[in-house]
């Protein structure tokens, strides 16, 4: 989803109508109108358009634009760190030739900067893929299934930050993500059936080191986005090849297949579409990522019916909704009650497909 239209900013007295915080803060405004100012030049001061894309993220941004070539992102970030991860995320990308913004600059808190850490991302002409008419999505998918591919291509022997290896398999490292999850659901979930998803997971994990083991090769593990969902892929409409990466905070060397399941389920609209996408993806990634896809996908698969129902029980709870133990499933409202459902069936099919 997109926020308010644009506005025109000729006064820079107030924070435009209906801004979210922080930027509604006029102390907040002011210094982020100077800093906007500063980078997009005399023109902005005059007339600065804004718009405040509101995809769900917790990261308040900001759009700005002089004119519709000159443009820049500004975002808010939780801490510093996010800020050097940011900086060397989106600089090491870059220069591996990916198509990511780059950050134009950067600010941490202090007196006078009321908003905290900021960065100042290039603007990528285009819009978010969950933006555009499901005809031009169809039409994109083959780009971003190329895009992602050539993503996979980077490689290297160890999973980890892009500056710190870690030790193991990149499914072991994975690991301990799936197993907090699993803690988040066990309170609802009861006792045979969490015994049950414990087992066909521990199961499908040693079957699949085992199967990807003698799938791999010596440099095993992808770069890996991290984070692909409808938001966080930008599709330039005029070239429908265009297709840039947005959100690197959680890159890492992994499994490819990681990347591959979320794409499939969260852009593919059909069995067609996810079909086709496979398709285009192991043309450009070759016949062994292939074959180590098969050997993972039933673990990530299950993942990532994991983390779907996490996060819906996680506003199931803040809304305050019967979803306290699994006696009240009945009570659920029904995309829960169907994730967990999946949950288990993803988990049995783990077991048994690997």
């Amino acid at each position: 989803m997109v926020g308010p239209a644009p506005d025109a900013d000729r006064r820079g007295d107030r924070p435009p109508h209906a801004a979210p915080p922080p930027f509604d803060d006029p102390a907040a405004w002011a210094w982020t109108r100077a800093r906007l100012v500063a980078f997009l030049g005399a023109a902005a001061d005059a007339h600065l358009d804004v718009s405040f894309p509101s995809s769900g993220s917790k990261t308040p941004v900001l759009v700005a634009r002089a004119s519709p070539t000159n443009a820049v992102v500004l975002k808010q970030l939780g801490r510093w760190s996010e800020v050097v991860t940011a900086i060397v995320h989106h600089g090491r990308l870059g220069r591996m030739g990916l198509p990511v913004p780059r950050v134009h600059g950067w600010w941490l808190s202090g007196p006078g900067r009321p908003l905290g850490p900021v960065v100042l991302e290039e603007w990528r002409p285009g819009r978010p893929f969950g933006m555009i008419a499901a005809e031009e999505q169809r039409r994109a998918l083959p780009s971003i299934a190329r895009a992602l591919a050539r993503w996979h291509a980077h490689r290297r022997r160890r999973p980890g930050y892009l500056l710190l290896p870690w030790p193991g398999s990149a499914l072991q490292a994975y690991r301990p993500r799936v197993e907090r999850r699993l803690q988040r659901l066990h309170a609802v979930l009861a006792d045979d059936e969490r015994r049950a998803l414990e087992q066909s997971l521990e199961q499908a994990t040693g079957q699949a080191t085992g199967q990807a083991g003698r799938a791999a090769s010596p440099a095993a593990c992808a770069l890996v986005h991290g984070h692909i969902n409808i938001n966080n892929i930008m599709v330039d409409g005029d070239d429908p090849s265009g297709i840039s990466f947005i959100d690197l905070g959680m890159v890492r060397y992994g499994d490819a297949s990681q990347d591959v399941i979320r794409a499939l389920q969260r852009l593919c609209r059909s069995a067609d579409d996810r079909a086709e996408f496979l398709d285009v993806y192991f043309a450009e990634a070759g016949d062994a990522a292939r074959a180590r896809h098969a050997a993972l996908a039933p673990f990530y698969a299950c993942d990532y019916e994991l983390c779907e129902a996490a996060g819906l029980l996680r506003e199931a709870q803040r809304r305050g909704l019967p979803a306290a133990r699994a006696s009240d499933r009945a009570q659920w409202p029904e995309a829960l009650r169907g994730a967990f459902e999946q949950v288990l069936a993803a988990a049995r099919h783990a077991a048994t497909s690997v």
